[in-house]
């Protein structure tokens, strides 16, 4: 597939410089002096948008092996439909240089599909969502499953309703407000600088795999501590409850020495910027500072969300991504500039774990 993909994006190369404007050079060879031709003008980028387009980044390098090779980082918004940078690194010169964006989807047509635009985007979402849906029905039909589908479970249940959506609700609503958060911070550290922009979209990256394996032990921990609080074990819930709490902070602790030792690394692997590597290693430490307490939210938040509470998971959830951050880096901003919002973090930490500690006790008692 990939030499398929690195084919086509060279022909496809042939078509996008057939018009570019050339200059005929001297060229000194072993054996006389030859007259070629090179492009003239503004010298060439390449920018593939992650992920699909780094498949035709070789097949374009083949004709044009001097261009230099940036990367953006894109996704669309589920509600607004608006598209979302959350990574980008170009060439220093970028501005000097025309650039060829590569990215082989409906958008822009390959192949038998036409070029479609913003609808072909939509159009290969809705497909996606269809595919899956037979996939599901044909397992469904050939696979002895457990769990039956009928029509008399289409009837409104007003108790079970009322429990499902006092927890669907809520959880929809956690997964909305990180969102919201990044877009605020992105518009406060844009008035300072790109790079800050660029650091936050990194920090984002890293961050995933330090809370992907805490979020692993807090899914494992959601139905044992219903099971348990059904039960009436409150002892067993306590136990469960201190042990993922325990867990968290190790992962926790693990990735606040990895950040504080190698800062530098970690902001190497996506970017050659020196001064942002610089900029993103300081700021990587600062929010390292919180991660080890933000173990007490995320711990309390996933068993509030196990025990059915999801209306007090969302106040957790409130405080530590729009409440306490937002308002704290505003006002740091404003006085010590883009190293306000990164201690904003570690601020933010402290007062949700405590916020958190008071609503989980107060739940589990009630």
């Amino acid at each position: 597939f990939r030499e398929l993909v690195s084919e086509v994006a060279s022909l496809m190369c042939y078509e996008a410089t057939r018009d570019l404007e050339t200059e005929e050079v001297e060229v000194e060879t072993p054996v006389a002096t030859a007259k070629v031709r090179q492009l003239a003008g503004k010298k060439l980028a390449i920018v593939p948008v992650l992920r699909a387009g780094l498949g035709m980044v070789d097949g374009m390098l083949q004709l044009i092996p001097s261009a230099k090779v940036g990367h953006i980082g894109l996704y669309r918004d589920p509600e607004t439909k608006e598209p979302h940078e959350y990574y980008c690194k170009l060439p220093n010169d970028i501005a000097s240089r025309d650039v060829i964006v590569l990215d082989p989807m409906l958008i822009f047509g390959i192949g038998p599909f036409p070029q479609m635009g913003i609808r072909g985007a939509a159009l290969a979402t809705g497909i996606g969502q269809v595919v899956t849906l037979a996939i599901y029905l044909v397992i469904y039909r050939t696979v002895k499953l457990p769990l039956r589908l009928g029509r008399s479970y289409l009837r409104p249940n007003a108790r079970l309703d009322k429990k499902l959506y006092a927890i669907g609700i809520p959880a929809t609503l956690n997964l909305a407000l990180p969102s919201l958060l990044i877009s605020a911070l992105n518009a406060m550290l844009a008035a300072f600088s790109q790079a800050y922009v660029v650091i936050l979209g990194i920090y984002y990256k890293l961050q995933t795999f330090l809370y992907l394996p805490a979020s692993g032990i807090i899914q494992g921990m959601r139905p044992l501590i219903g099971y348990n609080f059904g039960a009436g074990e409150h002892r067993r819930v306590r136990s469960i409850y201190d042990v993922t709490l325990g867990l968290c902070a190790v992962i926790m602790a693990a990735g606040t020495a990895i950040c504080f030792v190698f800062a530098g690394p970690l902001m190497a692997m996506f970017t050659d910027n020196p001064e942002t590597i610089a900029l993103g290693g300081d700021a990587l430490r600062i929010i390292s500072l919180g991660f080890i307490v933000s173990s007490v939210s995320v711990a309390s938040s996933g068993a509030l969300e196990g025990l059915g509470k999801g209306t007090q998971s969302f106040v957790i959830s409130l405080f530590r991504y729009a409440l306490v951050i937002l308002p704290v880096a505003f006002v740091l901003s404003r006085i010590f500039g883009a190293v306000g919002v990164w201690h904003a973090f570690w601020i933010t930490e402290l007062a949700t774990a405590a916020v958190s500690l008071i609503v989980y006790r107060k739940s589990v008692r009630q």
